[in-house]
């Protein structure tokens, strides 16, 4: 009894997975200018300081606030060096002077 609910949510979340796969693919061969943001984890959260961003792999740990999405979403509209990219951002555990491709969360500019 309890095996068909989990049977049918797996294949939803596939089936979504490949929704999401061939929309960005659509939206890759449109022509169009196109900047795909891919957050880690959504947590509603104030800025923790530094972000990592990874051109179209995807972050590996860690989440990030809605406020810093949403400083990057007003930073790639503007920047020319976004134009066609996919970035996968997250927050990043590690030490500042651990990673030199980490910034701070307002310093959006110098990622892209």
């Amino acid at each position: 009894f309890w095996r068909a609910p989990l049977l049918f949510r797996c294949l939803l979340l596939s089936m979504a997975c490949r929704w999401h796969a061939l929309g960005e693919n659509a939206l890759r061969e449109s022509g169009l200018d196109y900047t795909l943001i891919r957050p880690r984890r959504l947590v509603s959260a104030p800025r923790r300081g530094r972000v990592r961003v990874v051109n179209a792999a995807p972050a590996t740990a860690g989440s990030i606030g809605v406020s810093d999405i949403a400083s990057l979403c007003i930073e790639a509209i503007t920047h020319p060096d976004a134009s066609n990219k996919t970035l996968s951002v997250a927050w990043t555990r590690a030490p500042a002077a651990a990673m030199d491709d980490d910034v701070p969360a307002d310093a959006w500019a110098l990622l892209l």
